[in-house]
C-alpha cells in the first residue's frame, strides 16, 4: 500500500487498511528513534523482573502492618484490612493485593492464609 492509498495492483485501498498502513509506517519510525544503546529486545525480562520487585515489596507491606506472620493465619479481605489498619480508601486496593498475591506468594511460601469475601 503506497501512502496514498493506492494498492500496488492500482486499487483504491478501503479506508481502515489505509489507517492501519499508516498506522503501521508510524510505529516504525517510532522504533527507530529508540536512543542508542536502548536494549529493546530486554524489555520483557526488565517488565518480569519490576513485577517480582513489585510482588516483594507489597508482601513486605502486608506483612508489615502484622498480617500473616503466623502460620495458619487466615482472614476475609475486609477482617485484614481492618487487622492491618488499612485506611477504607485503600480497601480495595488492599484486597486486590490480597487477590493477587496470597495464593502465590504467601501461601505457597509459608503456608498462610486469606479467604475470599
Amino acid at each position: 500500500l503506497r501512502e496514498d492509498g493506492v494498492t500496488r495492483t492500482g486499487v483504491m485501498a478501503s479506508a481502515a487498511s489505509r489507517r492501519w498502513s499508516a498506522t503501521v509506517r508510524r510505529a516504525s519510525m517510532q522504533a527507530s528513534q529508540a536512543p542508542i544503546g536502548v536494549d529493546v529486545p530486554a524489555f520483557p525480562a526488565f517488565w518480569e523482573q519490576l513485577a517480582r520487585l513489585s510482588s516483594a515489596l507489597i508482601i513486605d507491606t502486608i506483612r508489615d502492618r502484622g498480617l500473616f506472620t503466623q502460620p495458619g493465619e487466615a482472614y476475609t479481605a475486609d477482617a485484614a484490612a481492618v487487622r492491618g489498619g488499612i485506611a477504607d480508601s485503600q480497601r480495595q486496593l488492599f484486597a486486590r493485593w490480597l487477590r493477587r498475591h496470597a495464593p502465590v506468594a504467601v501461601l505457597a511460601d509459608h503456608q498462610f492464609g486469606h479467604r475470599q469475601n
